[in-house]
């Protein structure tokens, strides 16, 4: 047998393991995802770090490769307004970023569209976790243990 045919499986599963590897997310726990945003810009918009972390535990779990539908991330942000899956014919990507980077295990760019969605006109309504589960609660306890 040609050896250059035995190479290839070996190659097709390297590749398939680096990007496995490279989409994989993160589980935060919740005080260690409020010392990310407090130390990121999203500390200064909307209300409080704490219904920022409300946020990403009603939307994700605290999941940063969570997916449901056309939600991606750990604050599942939608491809129909704020970010391009390569199959909506009309998003806007307000965020300009394709879905698929809000998988990863880098929240970067999640906390960026984030703060875009906040200064939108929608602001944080944006996200109906927020308004079932955080708006206009106390919600000092999403932060209890956690040093602030």
């Amino acid at each position: 047998m040609d050896s250059r045919l035995q190479s290839v499986p070996m190659k097709t599963l390297l590749v398939l393991s680096l990007l496995l590897q490279a989409t994989s997310g993160t589980v935060y726990k919740k005080c260690e995802l409020a010392r990310i945003f407090k130390g990121s810009a999203l500390n200064n918009h909307y209300n409080s770090l704490a219904h920022w972390v409300c946020v990403a535990e009603a939307e994700s779990g605290f999941d940063t490769s969570a997916k449901t539908g056309n939600r991606y991330g750990i604050f599942k942000i939608s491809s129909g307004r704020w970010c391009d899956d390569g199959t909506s014919q009309f998003s806007n990507n307000l965020c300009r970023i394709s879905c698929n980077n809000f998988l990863d295990d880098d929240i970067t760019d999640d906390i960026r569209c984030a703060i875009r969605i906040s200064q939108s006109h929608v602001g944080i309504e944006e996200w109906v976790a927020w308004l079932s589960n955080c708006g206009r609660r106390d919600l000092s306890h999403f932060l209890d243990g956690c040093e602030q």
